[in-house]
């Protein structure tokens, strides 16, 4: 349905006045009234691309992208296939692509990224930390050089720091800072450093607590700094180097400045002379200069500005003048103004700008006029232009701006018609274009497009639209074996279940595998001579290995692998010739190598990393008698594996002696040749090699780049 505007069109030029635009066809409604809504959030910018996070209806909350070039809005990838929710968090864009977590069944919560390769899009699991179910909960935090800094968790490491992917998309331990299972909890306070370092702080032991840490991206380049007392602290990059803001029994807590990442840093300035504290806080850099607050007796806590040197650190502005304090927060810059929030008993919360000097320092304007809070948020600047949210008491929290040359900021449309407000958030520039969600009364929450200069915000896609039809069945997995095709599909009756299709227009339900509306999730559907394997869940089994032959008599669970509810979660299912080659995970042996061969029960194939811990097998490979795969003991890192027929395994050659990482074979081939894949070694990088019919030992087949 198209959005229908009751408007004179404009154009916005520089000191053109903007006005409120009303609706035509929308009613005003309540919130607890407004339809099903895909409720866009985690909106970043990469490029002429937006990508978020959004709810269809269909295909449950995935990964969206928005194209500036065309105002278009596609699905990325449905990760978790069907009405269930991969529920991407964590947005990062950096180096041509968007680093996110995201959930699956058969992996957990690990992370992934979203790119455009040839130009066409590209989501993939980027790296599964802590394989099968298990979450990892990676969060990219910090990018440079060529690398994406990112924190998670695995059993062996704890929560540590990760180089997740950069230029080259390499994935490795960034440090154990705290070493062993235990986490060093790096968490908050992060700030990345001029000169190339990244600092933040971490948990090095268990007797000194909280220390400050330095990284280039690299392990050798990981150091630590020194002991910090007090958590209670904050610290922001200032002209290469940084300034903090940190307790000490001679001055409090007043504001430190250090020339570079690696040098200590001295007191710059005791604002509220001696033990006393003026807690500076809410750093900001702007024009090569500090803006922070900081606390006194007689000014409360107020906005102040330092070049660095103790003579240039003052008081800007007494916004609210005695001793009340004006909280100051929500910094964004444009070419000419650096703009914030701050409160005054008069006006309340509301927009200031500065360029600098105490005299430019003002309310723009008061917004909800009198002492209530125009409370402005969901912010963002770009050239001379700023956007943000505001309730002016009369239409709700709306969509504002302001351009440089203007003196006022004005309401750019009366979204959700009245009182009510559209809640404008999660707001990014693209081009020329402003892309935020806003709640409509037609549409729900939606994602929205303001073309500066063409007109009003305009409905970018109503994402959500089908809850009220009939959900799709979003049939995936589809699989040829024998004379039938096996899917995956949904059905509101029985959920996620598995589907045979017999001839044109004879489509049925196989089994109702967990009966009722919830799913059982059938997923890595392999075919074998008369049927299919595939994971899938019941309730009292959790995810386990099944057999169909597209019967509901001749569709069983071939073994609760890991008995009782807790899942073996089977994946990498791979057939070679009639013996089916599969990774399963149990409590007590971790994620390991098994076989499941015709007329027998699965078996473990070799405890390759001992105990508890998983070896990760992957990449299952036929060649002539010999199954090849790719997996980790815990000491060479992941190598290249072998098994044959009697069910030997071993691994064929430390490739790469890189610690606990490996040479990573990928894209295991039967060739002419052999096997043929890709691995790392320390002299040449990642290039070609082959496991000849007769050879021993892997060789590199051709160093591409010599």
């Amino acid at each position: 349905m198209a959005y229908s505007w009751f408007h004179s069109w404009w154009a916005l030029l520089p000191g053109a006045a903007i006005t409120v635009l009303s609706t035509a066809g929308a009613q005003t409604a309540s919130l607890n009234e407004l339809p099903p809504s895909s409720e866009p959030s985690d909106l970043v910018v990469l490029e002429d691309y937006v990508f978020f996070s959004a709810d269809d209806g269909i295909h449950g909350r995935e990964l969206w992208w928005y194209s500036q070039r065309d105002r278009s809005v596609k699905l990325a990838m449905d990760i978790v296939p069907g009405p269930g929710s991969s529920d991407p968090q964590d947005l990062y864009a950096a180096f041509g692509r968007v680093s996110f977590s995201a959930w699956t069944p058969q992996a957990g919560r690990e992370l992934w990224a979203a790119s455009f390769p040839g130009g066409r899009m590209e989501v993939r699991l980027l790296q599964d930390f802590e394989l099968g179910p298990f979450d990892s909960n990676p969060a990219p935090f910090a990018a440079l050089a060529e690398y994406v800094l990112c924190y998670a968790t695995t059993i062996k490491y704890g929560r540590e720091p990760w180089v997740c992917g950069g230029a080259a998309g390499a994935v490795k331990l960034l440090k154990d800072i705290y070493p062993g299972p235990l986490s060093s909890n790096a968490m908050g306070h992060v700030t990345t450093i001029a000169g190339g370092q990244v600092l933040f702080i971490a948990i090095s032991d268990g007797d000194r607590g909280i220390t400050l840490w330095a990284t280039d991206g690299t392990a050798g380049g990981t150091r630590e700094l020194y002991d910090i007392d007090n958590v209670a602290f904050s610290f922001f990059s200032f002209r290469g180097g940084y300034v903090m803001s940190q307790p000490n029994a001679e001055f409090g807590q007043e504001l430190w400045i250090a020339p570079d990442p690696l040098t200590p840093p001295k007191l710059l300035k005791d604002i509220q002379p001696g033990p006393a504290s003026s807690n500076p806080s809410a750093f900001y850099v702007w024009r090569n200069r500090l803006f922070f607050r900081a606390t006194l007796p007689d000014s409360g806590e107020e906005l102040w500005v330092s070049d660095g040197t103790p003579p240039g650190t003052s008081l800007l502005k007494d916004i609210s003048p005695g001793p009340a304090s004006t909280d100051i927060y929500g910094y964004v810059s444009t070419e000419s103004w650096l703009y914030f929030n701050a409160k005054d008993s008069r006006t309340g919360i509301e927009l200031y700008r500065t360029n600098g000097t105490p005299e430019s320092t003002q309310l723009v304007k008061d917004i909800w006029p009198g002492p209530q809070s125009g409370n402005p948020y969901a912010r963002v600047g770009a050239r001379d232009y700023y956007f943000f949210s505001a309730n002016d008491g009369q239409y709700g929290e709306e969509l504002w701006m302001l351009s440089g040359v203007e003196s006022a900021p004005t309401m750019v449309a009366d979204i959700f018609p009245g009182p009510t407000g559209s809640e404008p958030y999660g707001t990014v520039w693209v081009g020329d274009h402003v892309l935020f969600r806003a709640l409509h009364p037609t549409y729900g929450g939606e994602l929205w497009d303001f073309w500066v200069g063409h007109g009003p915000p305009q409905l970018a896609a109503d994402i959500n639209q089908f809850r009220s039809r009939n959900p799709s069945s979003s049939p995936h997995g589809l699989t040829v074996a024998g004379k039938f095709l096996f899917m995956s599909a949904f059905s509101s009756e029985n959920g996620t279940e598995l589907w045979v299709v017999r001839g044109p227009g004879d489509v049925s339900l196989v089994r109702d595998i967990w009966p009722g509306t919830a799913s059982s999730s059938p997923a890595s559907l392999t075919a074998a001579k008369d049927g299919v394997y595939f994971s899938a869940e019941d309730p009292s089994s959790g995810i386990e290995l099944w057999y169909s032959d597209s019967t509901g008599s001749g569709t069983q669970m071939v073994l609760d692998i890991n008995p009782g509810p807790g899942s073996s979660s089977p994946h990498h299912l791979t057939m070679a010739g009639d013996a089916l080659y599969f990774s399963a995970n149990t409590a007590d042996k971790g994620e390991e190598p098994y076989r499941l061969l015709p007329g027998g029960a699965p078996t473990l194939l070799a405890d390759i990393a001992a105990g508890p811990a998983s070896s990760a097998p992957q990449e299952f490979s036929r060649v002539g008698d010999l199954v090849y795969f790719v997996a980790d003991d815990g000491i060479h890192g992941q190598e290249l594996w072998q098994v044959d027929e009697a069910g030997t395994v071993k691994m064929l050659q430390d490739i790469a002696p890189f610690p606990e990482v490996g040479s990573r074979p990928a894209e295991l081939v039967d060739s002419a040749q052999g096997l043929v894949f890709s691995a790392e070694d320390l002299e040449h990088g990642r290039e070609l090699w082959n496991m000849g019919t007769e050879a021993k030992r892997p060789r590199m087949l051709v160093d591409v780049r010599h």
